[in-house]
């Protein structure tokens, strides 16, 4: 899948690209920054189905960044 968010015709109307996503693949593996893979879930049945599902929830510590913590002095 190529990243439609790189045209920038997207960011003025990302429907389009969404309907085409959804009727080919409604759910997409999408790599993240730090190698993870994520998904994007762009039907609705799926996305019922992936959120109503214990198995694939996600830690809500995982979903936030922690706040960077201050350094103290002669620690690295």
């Amino acid at each position: 899948m190529t990243d439609p968010m790189n045209d920038p015709r997207f960011l003025q109307d990302p429907y389009p690209a969404y309907t085409a996503i959804r009727s080919t693949c409604p759910v997409q593996p999408v790599p993240g920054p730090d190698g993870h893979i994520g998904y994007l879930v762009t039907g609705y049945t799926e996305a019922r189905e992936a959120l109503g599902d214990g198995r694939r929830a996600a830690s809500a510590t995982g979903m936030i960044a922690a706040p960077p913590q201050p350094r103290r002095a002669g620690s690295g």
